[in-house]
């Protein structure tokens, strides 16, 4: 409850703030996690990477963020036209 009250009150300010209080507590959680967080390694080789997979879902996600991105400048969603598809008044 505090820290949204003082985040409220800062962002009030300048919400630019806000990067100058998270980023540095962000740095230092990352700092700790990898000093105390261990992950067991599993015995055996290393699969090998999937470049393909990588390849094609980089691919995908850049079709979405495009798409998403342009579709208020391209008009939006795509609308029928046709009267048989629009709601009679009511």
């Amino acid at each position: 409850m505090i820290g949204v009250l003082l985040g409220g009150a800062l962002v009030d300010i300048n919400w630019r703030y806000a990067f100058w209080i998270n980023v540095p507590i962000g740095i230092g959680i990352g700092v700790a996690a990898a000093r105390l967080i261990r992950l067991p390694r599993p015995a055996g080789p290393r699969p090998p990477t999937d470049a393909a997979g990588a390849v094609t879902g980089t691919a995908g996600l850049l079709a979405l963020v495009y798409s998403i991105i342009n579709a208020s400048t391209d008009g939006g969603p795509v609308r029928a036209r046709s009267g048989a598809s629009r709601s009679p008044p009511c």
